[in-house]
């Protein structure tokens, strides 16, 4: 039954359909005339807007297009999350018929496009915003993303010496000037604790023409053994940065070892005494690259600290030191070779350096060509108290053949530390180290090992440990790793050891080749490679140890060895 209230409802309902009907028919009859808000009449935004790739100065923006835009413009801000006029850095325009389509689509506002930025500098955050805009200079919205470049490197390399450093970079005019930077202690009260830092000179290097067409400048006028930082700008943009050392011992006596011929032998002491070096802390004897210097057995002056060493560290010119034997004139604090060929012209003589009754605190050798010794580089029989032995970026040929091995030592000693690291070592004889005594620990990481089929004496033995079994053994840690041994080693079998020490491991990353006649003693854990030598490097009979790259090697292999040959 139908009430009151539904018939009141029903008549609602057809005055609102009257109504409805009313206003469509005065919609149709009068179009809105209100206007447009300039502000709202653009284009419409890219559906993407992102940065595809970013490199220390440049950024590759990925974005989709505007319809009917005929160009874009792109607002570079530094330094800021916002768009203040402060922050401007640039604006770019790019014209939409220079654009190559990066993504096709039959849909035109998903076509897609990358545009590569550059002259941007290093380490810095950048916001960039980016609009359409059409022929009338109708607009999109703005679209904006933010990034941060990373450090920029534009050096290649820096060759010092003992007064100065040449740098060389990636050719480019957008370099203005060098700033060099002291390594000073800014500790404010005296006899406080050192606080080190490098500290810019305020005089920036401006950079000639010269200098930016040849990619090269040389400062003069360093401090011997010496930190420093030196910074590559544009303008106010740094574009590259280099910590360095200058060679050297720092304060003390530079020498210039003099030259006169091939086959001159120098004399050393009438040197020594010439300069009045005895008693002096830190003596420095510079030699000239691509000379021989013919030096006989030689006893050591009374310094406290000496560096025999090339002007420059280019390891393809080293000068030629022929020098069978060195000793101790008094007990000394370092003794150190940088960026020399030291060749003990297979010398009777025998052992490189033997210290004797008197004390040295370490030995090194940086950068060095070490061939030719008869029996050992270093021996000693006597009481040592050493921090550390020290062979690193180095070449060792020809070592050892007489007996001893490369490091040999016996008696009561205590050695903190014996390194041989970042190095080749081709046909070595006997074992590369005798020793026991106290030493605290040995590490072999990141050499290249190769032992041919012609050779005077094979060897038989990686390393000889009389003490690894004592309490406390001797050595008490053993670290080896990123190891390659290679070569027929004169068809005679290797051991890793004398006998079985149970702290070797060779897991690390080490490698045999196919070729190596093995004894399997603790080589256990060793990688066996299914390729030779002559299969794995270019040409290992002359030297060239670099990766053959017509053999399939494993990627560990690639990042094992002395790095000079990766």
């Amino acid at each position: 039954m139908k009430t009151k209230y539904m018939k009141s409802w029903k008549t609602l309902c057809v005055v609102l359909m009257v109504c409805c009907a009313w206003g469509f028919s005065s919609c149709d009859e009068e179009v809105n005339d209100w206007g447009v808000d300039a502000s709202h009449d653009r284009l419409f935004a890219p559906l993407v807007y992102e940065t595809m790739q970013v490199s220390s100065t440049s950024v590759q923006m990925h974005y989709s297009q505007v319809v009917t835009a005929t160009r874009y413009v792109f607002e570079f801000y530094k330094d800021s999350l916002e768009y203040l006029p402060e922050n401007f850095y640039r604006a770019d325009t790019i014209y939409a018929d220079t654009l190559t389509v990066y993504k096709d689509d039959s849909s035109p506002a998903k076509v897609e496009y990358a545009t590569l930025f550059e002259e941007l500098a290093g380490s810095t955050q950048y916001c960039v915003r980016m609009k359409g805009l059409d022929a009338d200079g109708k607009a999109s919205g703005y679209l904006g993303v933010a990034f941060e470049t990373p450090r920029e490197q534009l050096f290649e390399s820096a060759t010092p010496t003992t007064e100065s450093v040449t740098f060389t970079w990636t050719p480019t005019d957008r370099v203005t000037h060098m700033l060099l930077f002291d390594y000073v202690n800014v500790a404010e009260e005296p006899g406080s604790t050192p606080r080190w830092e490098y500290v810019v000179r305020d005089e920036p290097i401006e950079l000639t023409a010269d200098d930016i067409e040849a990619a090269s400048k040389t400062l003069e006028g360093l401090e011997s053994g010496t930190n420093y930082k030196v910074q590559i700008c544009y303008n106010e943009e740094v574009r590259g940065e280099y910590t360095f050392k200058t060679l050297g011992l720092g304060e003390g006596i530079v020498i210039r070892v003099p030259w006169v011929s091939e086959t001159a032998v120098v004399d050393m002491d009438a040197l020594m005494e010439e300069y009045e070096v005895q008693g002096t802390s830190n003596l420095t004897l510079e030699f000239e690259p691509g000379k021989t210097y013919n030096i006989t057995a030689w006893t050591l002056p009374s310094v406290d600290n000496l560096l025999l060493t090339s002007i420059t560290t280019d390891q393809s010119d080293r000068p030629v030191i022929n020098l069978p034997q060195i000793s101790l004139s008094s007990s000394m604090q370092s003794l150190a070779f940088q960026y020399v060929t030291i060749d003990g012209q297979n010398d009777d003589a025998a052992y490189f350096f033997q210290p004797g009754s008197m004390n040295i605190g370490s030995i090194a050798f940086e950068g060095c060509l070490i061939r030719n010794i008869k029996r050992s580089l270093f021996r000693t029989s006597g009481t040592l108290n050493m921090t550390n032995i020290t062979i690193n970026n180095s070449v060792m040929q020809h070592i050892g053949w007489n007996g001893y091995g490369l490091i040999n030592i016996s008696g009561d000693n205590t050695i903190s530390r014996i390194e041989v690291t970042n190095s080749t070592l081709i046909d070595m004889g006997d074992q590369l180290m005798d020793i026991d005594g106290g030493i605290g620990e040995v590490v072999f990481t990141n050499n290249t090992l190769y032992q041919p089929a012609e050779t005077q004496k094979a060897l038989s033995q990686l390393f000889r440990f009389d003490n690894w079994n004592k309490s406390p053994a001797s050595p008490g840690r053993v670290t080896v790793g990123n190891l390659i041994i290679a070569g027929p080693n004169g068809d005679t079998t290797l051991n890793a050891g004398r006998s079985n020490y149970d702290y070797f491991d060779y897991s690390d990353n080490c490698y045999l080749t196919s070729d190596v006649p093995t004894g399997g003693s603790r080589f256990e854990s060793i990688n066996v490679l299914e390729l030779s030598s002559a299969d794995l490097f270019v040409d290992p009979l002359n030297g060239d140890f670099h990766f053959n790259s017509s053999a399939t090697i494993p990627a560990g292999v690639k990042s094992a060895g002395d790095p000079r040959w990766q």
